[in-house]
């Protein structure tokens, strides 16, 4: 519902289940709700439970999971508002089907759903074709 310019969520009868309080309110995934309160950007689930604080500039779909826009940097979080990467990166941009994360000039590479595939400890990354061709072996995870 919008009241005095502000959005929440009430039931049928009228009863408020995410309080009237909201710049902006945007239904995102199955129910999850993006929200802007005073001027930053959050996270809330259909029982009002806060999953990412309002306090990013700005919340982004990239794939299956969100981008976080703070005032340190960029973070990462999964399609759920589960935060997988905190917001202090440099850059977080989409490779094809990948998600590339660069902190303090190390790189690392998670899939479309977030989940890691290599941690953030590399020099340089390649992503060609059906290879991925990094300069430090991450043999860990099948590389």
């Amino acid at each position: 519902v919008k009241l005095n310019k502000k959005y929440g969520i009430i039931d049928l009868n009228e009863n408020e289940i995410v309080p009237i309080k909201y710049k902006s309110f945007k239904t995102i995934g199955e129910s999850l709700y993006l929200t802007n309160l005073n001027g930053y950007y959050g996270m809330i689930n259909v029982s009002n439970k806060t999953l990412i604080k309002n306090e990013y500039d700005k919340i982004k779909e990239i794939h299956n999971a969100y981008l976080l826009k703070g005032k340190n940097g960029y973070g990462l979080a999964d399609k759920y508002g589960k935060i997988i990467v905190l917001a202090n990166c440099d850059n977080i941009k989409k490779l094809g089907e990948y998600i590339i994360v660069e902190q303090g000039h190390r790189y690392g590479v998670f899939d479309a759903n977030a989940n890691p595939i290599c941690p953030i400890i590399y020099k340089k990354i390649r992503l060609g074709d059906n290879s991925t061709e990094m300069s430090h072996p991450c043999s860990q995870h099948g590389y």
